[in-house]
C-alpha cells in the first residue's frame, strides 16, 4: 500500500516470523519483536498481475531496502513512532507467486546473527 500497489491484485498470502524471548522490560520487548520482523520474517502473495511489475515490486518491499538496514530497532527508535520510516516494519524476505505467469519473485534475506545480537539484549 505504501508503494501504490493495487491490493486487489492479492489473492491470498501466508507469513511466518520468530517470536523473540521474553524480555526484561517492554522497551527491550518492542525491539525483539520489531527485529524478530525485520530479520526474521518470510512473507509469501499470491497474487494475479504481470511479470514486469511484480519484478520491480518484490525488490522495493523487503527490509533490506530500508534506509537503517543492519541497525536493530533500538538503536533507531526515538520514542515516537509517528516518526520513523513506515519501510522500518517490512519483513526480511517476500516472495511472489504469480497465478497470471506461474513464475515467482523473490527478495530480501534473513539475518540470523543480527536477531541473535538483538535477542540477547
Amino acid at each position: 500500500m505504501e508503494l501504490g500497489y493495487d491490493l486487489k491484485n492479492i489473492e491470498s498470502g501466508w507469513g511466518i516470523c520468530p517470536l523473540p524471548p521474553v524480555a526484561s522490560d517492554n522497551l527491550i520487548a518492542l525491539g525483539r519483536s520489531n527485529d524478530a520482523i525485520l530479520y526474521g520474517s518470510t512473507v509469501l502473495y499470491n497474487l494475479c498481475d504481470d511479470d514486469l511489475s511484480l519484478a520491480s515490486l518484490v525488490k522495493q518491499i523487503p527490509s533490506s531496502s530500508y534506509r537503517e538496514y543492519g541497525r536493530l530497532f533500538l538503536e533507531v527508535y526515538n520514542g515516537n513512532f509517528y516518526e520513523l520510516d513506515p519501510f522500518m516494519f517490512s519483513p526480511a524476505e517476500i516472495w511472489f507467486c504469480n497465478s497470471k505467469s506461474g513464475r515467482s519473485f523473490h527478495a530480501g534475506v534473513l539475518r540470523p546473527d543480527l536477531l541473535s545480537n538483538s535477542f540477547e539484549l
